[in-house]
């Protein structure tokens, strides 16, 4: 059995002067501001042995983007966050392990707005940064692991405006990915480096798809002599 809860809300900057002709007057800027909470269990067998899997994080992300365009944004975003993991055997306490690290990370983003009707919106959103990671373990084979990457993806999402201000978006998972990873893992009983690469392609489409979804509301801020 598994659960998955993610709660994404963006807070930013944006001020329309006709909506009803363009989604953004050239020159506009978004100051948005992002909170992502994430949990999921997992309940699972190895062999005949009962494990449990529990997940909590939490990501801070902030970006700045400028419309170049009436249904276009680009800009930069930077953000950090942590995680706990722990996995645990009912039936042998002595094997349980956690894990606790930090991330942070930063890149470029680009997103095209498409009207679907009054008001509505659908978008693509393209990303793609650099990113580190810290983890420290317990009871592990290892005691600790700093990760590199680089990682870009493509997320698709519904708008809706309401009011002259406020935009309100429904953000998905993404629809494919790819990265690339390089980890310097420390090995618990002897000290010992070990360094490992890997490249990753993937989507989360799938039966699960639609319970990793963002819930974000934008705020306008115009552009130099533009009216209010």
């Amino acid at each position: 059995m598994r659960k998955n809860y993610l709660l994404l809300i963006s807070i930013g900057g944006l001020l329309v002067s006709d909506i009803s002709v363009a989604q953004f007057q050239p020159g506009e800027k978004i100051a948005g501001a992002g909170l992502n909470f994430s949990s999921s269990v997992q309940n699972t067998f190895s062999g005949l042995t009962p494990v449990d899997y529990k997940t909590t994080g939490f990501n801070l992300a902030f970006d700045f983007g400028i419309a170049k365009k009436e249904n276009r944004l680009n800009g930069f975003f930077v953000d950090a966050g942590y995680n706990v993991s722990k996995t645990s055997y009912p039936t042998q306490a002595s094997s349980d392990y956690k894990s606790d690290g930090y991330n942070a990370g930063a890149g470029y983003f680009s997103r095209r707005y498409k009207s679907i009707g009054k008001s509505f919106f659908l978008f693509a959103e393209g990303r793609m940064g650099l990113n580190f990671s810290d983890r420290q373990y317990t009871n592990n084979y290892y005691s600790k692991e700093k990760s590199y990457g680089l990682s870009a993806g493509l997320f698709p999402g519904v708008a809706y405006r309401t009011g002259k201000r406020l935009l309100l978006e429904l953000k998905f998972a993404d629809f494919v990915s790819i990265g690339y990873t390089q980890t310097e893992a420390v090995l618990s009983y002897n000290d010992t480096k070990e360094k490992r690469k890997n490249f990753s392609f993937g989507s989360s489409l799938g039966l699960g798809y639609l319970n990793n979804f963002g819930i974000g509301a934008k705020w306008i801020i115009p552009a130099k002599g533009k009216s209010k």
